[in-house]
């Protein structure tokens, strides 16, 4: 009982900061809905902990696992997100999987009296896997391509690069620790920007928290953007899961505030996320299935 009294409380406490704010930071990635309102580096039941850190495939249900997400970002019907990842029974100490991730948006650019729609596509696949190398330590990594293309009427253009992944995690099934590096520069044909993620998770009886520090370099500086955000779970009854989260908090940006629900039947997953931005709410909606 005392963690509802938690859940709502923080709620009450939480939201009215996000109507504070006016501005907003755009185009971060959201692989699962269950994710984007707890983070990923440090705990994840589905497949989509590939893409946060791959160690974690290695802590999950040791079966087939499969899951599909898509989301409207900002409410806008032309740019969206969609994301699909599998993980492999495990062989021993070692789970294989994979993922693959896509992202479009439509810019209406006025040139003169007439409008051209300016297309932005973002397209992310790897293969890797996790490996329990010691009986509370996992590693894992990694490898696939990263392309990014642009179409302004007849004209298109587009770079790939080959981009990995590493991840480690220390299970003490009471805490979890977990460090990822994503989006490292594997071939030299297109410049990306690493992140960089620390993660803590506390699982307890019917309830989880997590904390996670993320940085990325600036395009263009020497400087660091960190980001800083948290979540927390509980199960109010079995098979159906509230969430609520913040992040990441960042100097001189806005808050953002997170919210969202899971529902387990047998193998089935689906899990809802509510974004609030002042720029516009985004949904996040996911289903999984495990055997």
């Amino acid at each position: 009982m005392k963690f509802k009294w938690l859940f709502f409380l923080s709620c009450v406490l939480i939201m009215p900061a996000a109507v504070q704010k006016r501005e907003t930071i755009l185009g971060t990635q959201a692989f699962g809905a269950r994710a984007s309102v707890m983070g990923g580096i440090a705990a994840g039941e589905d497949a989509s902990g590939l893409y946060w850190n791959p160690a974690i495939i290695g802590t999950a249900d040791q079966g087939y696992g499969f899951v599909y997400g898509r989301n409207e970002k900002f409410g806008l019907k032309n740019w969206f997100e969609e994301q699909f990842a599998f993980v492999l029974p495990s062989k021993g100490a070692l789970r294989w999987g994979g993922f693959f991730l896509r992202e479009q948006v439509g810019l209406n650019q006025g040139i003169a009296s007439s409008s051209t729609v300016n297309v932005w596509k973002t397209g992310q696949w790897a293969l890797g896997g996790s490996l329990r190398v010691r009986p509370k330590l996992l590693l894992g990594a990694t490898l696939g391509t990263v392309n990014v293309a642009s179409a302004v009427g007849d004209e298109t253009l587009s770079n790939t690069a080959v981009s990995g992944s590493i991840g480690l995690l220390a299970d003490f099934k009471t805490l979890q620790v977990g460090m990822s590096c994503r989006n490292l520069a594997v071939s030299k044909q297109m410049a990306l920007v690493p992140n960089f993620g620390l993660g803590i998770a506390w699982p307890r009886e019917n309830a989880l928290f997590q904390l996670e520090l993320n940085t990325a370099a600036v395009p263009g500086t020497k400087e660091h953007a960190w980001g800083l955000s948290g979540g927390m779970e509980f199960e109010f009854r079995p098979g159906l899961s509230l969430r609520i989260g913040v992040g990441p908090v960042q100097k001189d940006q806005p808050l953002g505030i997170k919210a969202g629900l899971g529902v387990v039947m047998g193998g089935w997953l689906v899990d809802y996320a509510y974004d609030l931005r002042p720029a516009g709410s985004t949904h996040n909606i996911s289903s999984g299935l495990r055997f």
